[in-house]
């Protein structure tokens, strides 16, 4: 789904999580209703196949690459200087390859996945995705898009923004794997679930952060947010 604002020259690419990725029932498309007034244009992806955009998105491509082949004719038909990615667990770990492989500006990921790979989540004990599933989705698959990585290292110039709460042991792994890069930056805050992004909406702290370009910008709210999602918990 596109959604264009004439003469807006920023875009914001949403990547939708799996159903419930918030921690409780809720749309896929966790970040829609939160943006829909903003004075940019927004993408919003979903993979209603489950296999983690690992397959693409039904209706505009096939694989990972080919997603970020379609959003960059996307991006240069509309002309769009400024491109921000975001997403939420699965989704995040989309936002980060995909705003890699965009060179986006900056990339807003909460509580993302920086892996999918089977061994991966054997050795960390990462079961929150059946082993199953997810052994049926790597079959199919080219697996250089699994590990966000190497991806991330290599997109120097883009910003990356991570919001996780360190009280969960594998949003903490996670994270980590990412924070030795001087372009990655890492917000703690309190609480030991996987539903920060929802926190942060129910404090409506998730649309400024989302408004954000660099983590200068992000830094004078923080504290507000950290303060806020603590009083939550």
């Amino acid at each position: 789904m596109i959604e264009l604002v004439d003469d807006a020259d920023k875009c914001v690419i949403i990547f939708g999580g799996v159903y419930g990725g918030f921690g409780f029932k809720e749309s896929p498309y966790e970040f829609m209703r939160t943006t829909k007034n903003e004075p940019y244009s927004r993408i919003y992806l979903r993979d209603s196949t489950g296999s983690f955009y690992q397959q693409g998105v039904p209706g505009l491509a096939t694989s990972p690459k080919d997603i970020t082949k379609k959003l960059r004719r996307i991006i240069k038909k509309n002309g769009f200087t400024t491109v921000t990615t975001v997403g939420n667990c699965l989704g995040g770990h989309a936002a980060l390859y995909q705003g890699a492989r965009l060179n986006a500006d900056v990339v807003h990921a909460f509580s993302p996945a920086i892996y999918l790979g089977i061994d991966d989540r054997i050795r960390d004990f990462d079961t929150r995705a059946p082993l199953a599933t997810l052994k049926s989705i790597v079959k199919r698959v080219d697996r250089s898009a699994l590990n966000v990585t190497k991806y991330v290292e290599k997109a120097s110039s883009t910003q990356f923004i991570v919001h996780y709460s360190p009280g969960n042991r594998i949003d903490n792994i996670h994270a980590k794997l990412i924070d030795h890069f001087p372009h990655v930056k890492l917000f703690e805050y309190p609480g030991q679930d996987h539903k920060l992004a929802l926190r942060l909406r129910n404090c409506d702290m998730l649309l400024p952060i989302i408004r954000t370009g660099s983590v200068e910008e992000v830094e004078p709210l923080y504290k507000k947010a950290r303060k806020k999602v603590k009083s939550s918990v």
